[in-house]
C-alpha cells in the first residue's frame, strides 16, 4: 500500500508517493541510511517546491517583485542585524496599505549579493499589486539604501523563476544550515489545496502526466517504503 499525496496551486501539481509506516509496531524494520549530502539536496529541493507552490497559490503577472538594498552607512553585518530595518520598513508600508484599507500579501528573503565576490546583504520581494501608486511608495519608505528596484511581474514563466532565484543561495555559496527556512511569508496568504489517495499497490509509480511540463526534475530518496516527489505545470 501506499499513499498519492496532491499538492494543487492552480495549474501546477506537486505529487508525492509513499509508503506509510508499517502499522504492526512489533514488525522489525530494515533502517536505510541517507547521507547527509542527500538529506541536503532534498531539503533544498523542498524548500523551493513549497516557495513555488505557495506563490502559484497567491500572486499573478502583474504583482510586484521587488528588490531593497543597503547603502554603506546602513549596511548590516548578518541577517538578524537587518531585521530591525526591514521590520521598520515593512511596519510603515503596512500603516500605508491599512490607511488605504488594502492588505499586505508578501513572500520575502534575504541574501548575499555573489557578484563580484561582494558580500552585501539585501532583500527580494514578491508582493500583492494593489495600486501602481505601490512602485513610489516602496521607493520614498526604504531610506536604508539608494538603490531600490520594483516592477511587474511579467509571466507566469517569471514567477517561477523568481521562485528558484530566492532559493538560490544555498545552491551557489553553499550556505546552508539546516532548520533554517530560506523564505518568509506574510500571513493570510491561500494555502495549496492537498488530496490524499491510499493505493493499494506497491509496484506504482508516478511521472509527469502526458502534456503537461516538468518544473523539476524527479527526487527519489531511498528509506523504508521509498519516498518520491515530482512537481508539474498543467497545460491549457
Amino acid at each position: 500500500m501506499k499513499i498519492l499525496k496532491t499538492m494543487r496551486a492552480g495549474r501546477v501539481v506537486r505529487q508525492s508517493l509513499y509508503a506509510p509506516r508499517d502499522p504492526n509496531p512489533n514488525r522489525k524494520r530494515s533502517a536505510i541510511s541517507i547521507s547527509k549530502e542527500d538529506k541536503q539536496q532534498a531539503n533544498l529541493k523542498t524548500s523551493y517546491e513549497k516557495l513555488l507552490m505557495l506563490l502559484c497559490a497567491n500572486f499573478s503577472p502583474g504583482d510586484w517583485w521587488v528588490t531593497l538594498t543597503y547603502d554603506d552607512e546602513h549596511l548590516p553585518e548578518n541577517r538578524e542585524a537587518s531585521q530591525p530595518y526591514w521590520r521598520k520598513f515593512m511596519r510603515w508600508f503596512r500603516k500605508y496599505r491599512k490607511d488605504n484599507k488594502e492588505p499586505l500579501q508578501y513572500v520575502y528573503c534575504t541574501q548575499l549579493t555573489t557578484r563580484g565576490g561582494g558580500q552585501r546583504l539585501h532583500h527580494h520581494m514578491i508582493m500583492r499589486h494593489e495600486d501602481d501608486s505601490d512602485e513610489e511608495r516602496i521607493r520614498s519608505l526604504w531610506t536604508f539604501g539608494k538603490i531600490v528596484h520594483v516592477r511587474k511581474l511579467k509571466s507566469f514563466e517569471e514567477i517561477l523563476d523568481k521562485a528558484h532565484y530566492m532559493c538560490r543561495e544555498p545552491r551557489e555559496l553553499g550556505i546552508y544550515v539546516p532548520g533554517e527556512q530560506m523564505w518568509t511569508a506574510s500571513r493570510g496568504l491561500v494555502r495549496p489545496k492537498f488530496e490524499y489517495t491510499v493505493i493499494d499497490n506497491d509496484a506504482v509509480d508516478i511521472s509527469v502526466p502526458v502534456g503537461c511540463t516538468e518544473l523539476s526534475p524527479p527526487l527519489q530518496l531511498p528509506g523504508y517504503g521509498g519516498y518520491k516527489t515530482i512537481i508539474y505545470y498543467e497545460n491549457m
